[in-house]
């Protein structure tokens, strides 16, 4: 596999990811104990986002670093 079709791999498995935190957090949001629920929740969610966020950097980050260098900056 080449850098570039890994790259595409990686970013839409990226993107089923997310979309599944947003899929979980839409359902959380339209329950009736929504609230409650996210209260419950929110520190194993935001250990799991953490998680999934650290697990990117290290796998992604030097590829990543590779493929971006040229972007323009904000």
């Amino acid at each position: 596999m080449t850098d570039e079709r890994r790259l595409v791999a990686w970013g839409d498995e990226l993107i089923k990811l997310h979309d599944g935190f947003r899929r979980d957090l839409a359902a959380l949001r339209s329950s009736r104990t929504g609230a409650a629920d996210l209260r419950t929740h929110c520190l194993a969610f935001c250990e799991a986002l953490h998680a999934h966020h650290e697990g990117a950097d290290n796998a992604l980050s030097p590829t990543w670093s590779a493929s971006t260098r040229n972007w323009p900056r904000p």
